[in-house]
């Protein structure tokens, strides 16, 4: 398998403790302090469990508002009819098609934040994968490129002092807001690493200025820990691929203002109040401003489309409408399954079976905020589907496809 273009990108990120200081040395951008702040030096405090590898991981990562079509392909690929003739989804989709205005992470190559990073089509509405070896910092400059939301990046999975936490909570309040720019250290401490002689284990990122509304309106991401000094062994010998299990409910964004304004030109009294009724974002004089104004911003602006559909989607796609997955006969492959948005779901592939901890498994369950690193030899030939298996989920279009190629088919 050759040297794929993602890893090259990923190790020009990994920067030695001795070569941090140069790495910003012919760049301009907007934001000074965050770049100095990009410095690779250790957070006051590390966990008992951490011992520093002298390798910083830098990511460059912004929240962004996009339009995205939870279908673009326009067909039910389950069914195999256009979407408006598929019962399934014309049941799901409602009044007002596929394309919603989302807030996602997205990437870039340095602090300039003027040139993406290279993601796999496949990754859709999930924000970069944030990689790291056990023993590194990841240190990453957040840019908030939102027009009117505040948001957050917060580590499920690696240890963080309080002021690297990424939650808007007290007492210390770090929302982003629009415009601005924070910096996070994260450390891959041991307790984050993989079990065992496991190379690799899945974890998770997303924003924390209100949990379930930041969720809903796009913002969360995949990260993942490899063993100490594993990761371009992994990265050469697998086949990896992340897999988001997330129902949008595009009524609770924090964007559900805009999409109604946007879809049916409602500027009527539903798109200028919420369910929490008329907040006052400024005047809640008790209490701490910076923790509690942020979070009533992004209160403020959602629940405002009750006509709103909620898409059951893998990585932001419904009825298989997803770049497959593809993988070569006899390949091993990861796939890091995880889940958000509050409901449990069932991780299922047709075809092939995977390992999960050690153990064969053909259905693995995920609840809200877990992650799972699955093992699977591609093994079976054809164009398969990977599901949720809980049947109502199946129902309306939480279904993916996923490409297994002939060995004589595969350019080596």
């Amino acid at each position: 398998m050759a040297l794929s273009a993602s890893l090259v990108a990923l190790s020009a990120l990994a920067f030695s403790h001795a070569s941090r200081a140069s790495s910003h040395t012919n760049h301009s951008s907007t934001f000074p302090a965050c770049v100095a702040s990009m410095d690779g030096q250790l957070p006051s405090a590390t966990p008992a469990d951490f011992e520093f590898s002298g390798t910083v991981r830098r990511y460059y990562i912004a929240a962004e508002e996009v339009e995205w079509n939870y279908a673009p392909t326009g067909w039910d690929n389950w069914l195999g009819v256009p979407l408006n003739l598929s019962p399934r989804a014309n049941a799901v989709v409602g009044s007002y098609n596929t394309t919603y205005l989302k807030a996602l992470y997205r990437g870039y190559t340095d602090d300039t934040f003027t040139q993406m990073s290279e993601q796999p089509p496949w990754q859709g509405t999930q924000g970069p994968t944030v990689r790291s070896e056990v023993g590194d910092m990841v240190e990453i400059m957040f840019v908030n490129k939102l027009s009117h939301n505040y948001a957050t990046m917060h580590s499920v999975g690696l240890a963080y002092n309080k002021m690297n936490e990424g939650g808007d909570s007290p007492p210390v309040a770090s929302a982003v807001g629009p415009g601005e720019c924070a910096v996070y250290k994260w450390l891959a401490n041991e307790g984050a690493g993989p079990n065992d002689n496991s190379p690799a284990w899945a974890h998770s990122y997303h924003s924390y200025v209100d949990l379930d509304i930041d969720l809903n309106s796009g913002l969360l991401g995949p990260q993942i820990v490899y063993a100490s000094g594993q990761m371009n062994a992994t990265m050469l010998k697998y086949k990896e691929f992340s897999l988001l299990y997330m129902i949008y409910k595009e009524g609770q964004s924090f964007l559900s203002a805009a999409n109604a304004q946007r879809l049916n030109g409602n500027h009527s009294a539903e798109a200028m109040s919420s369910k929490w009724g008329m907040l006052d974002t400024e005047h809640l004089w008790s209490g701490d401003y910076s923790s509690w104004h942020p979070q009533l911003v992004n209160m403020n602006s959602s629940y405002r489309f009750s006509g709103a559909a909620s898409f059951h989607t893998m990585n932001g796609y419904i009825f298989a409408n997803n770049p497959p997955f593809e993988m070569c006969q006899n390949d091993q492959a990861i796939c890091y399954a995880y889940s958000y948005g509050g409901a449990s779901h069932v991780f299922h592939m047709h075809g092939n079976g995977v390992m999960d901890d050690g153990r064969k498994q053909f259905s693995v369950s995920l609840n809200d905020g877990v992650s799972k690193t699955l093992y699977m030899s591609a093994s079976d030939t054809g164009l398969w589907q990977v599901i949720c298996h809980v049947s109502n989920h199946h129902q309306d279009g939480m279904v993916a496809n996923y490409l297994v190629k002939d060995s004589a088919l595969c350019a080596k």
